[in-house]
């Protein structure tokens, strides 16, 4: 016959190990593509296109024209450097922000490339 305490015992682990998980978003792996001041944010249906002029710390000089959708995550960085969710209404032309590229990228001034992810810099 099957021990209860060997049950209780599992089901106690595996609570504890669920609790135990970061909390927040996943972080993202590399720096980003450019990181700078959105320029524009011109919205459509299905996409939108995001215009980011290139400041310190980019790989790209001319900044990046990146097409974010549905799928895109969008963050916020905290003043003590984590990332929380944040959402597309929040980032406006000025802002300055973080763009994680994914996949193809069109060699361009500026480039053009899907952004999978967007960084809201923290605010003061």
């Amino acid at each position: 016959m099957e021990r209860p305490w060997k049950f209780a015992a599992v089901l106690a682990f595996a609570v504890v190990a669920a609790c135990a998980r970061a909390s927040g978003p996943a972080p993202l792996g590399g720096d980003p593509y450019v990181r700078g001041p959105v320029e524009s944010f011109t919205h459509r249906a299905t996409a939108s296109l995001l215009r980011v002029r290139a400041g310190p710390g980019s790989r790209e000089s001319c900044g990046i024209a990146a097409t974010v959708d549905a799928r895109t995550r969008y963050l916020q960085r905290a003043p003590s450097g984590g990332l929380r969710a944040a959402s597309r209404a929040l980032v406006g032309v000025g802002d300055t922000v973080e763009v994680y590229v994914r996949g193809p990228v069109a060699e361009s001034c500026p480039p053009q490339a899907y952004a999978a992810a967007v960084v809201l810099a923290a605010r003061p």
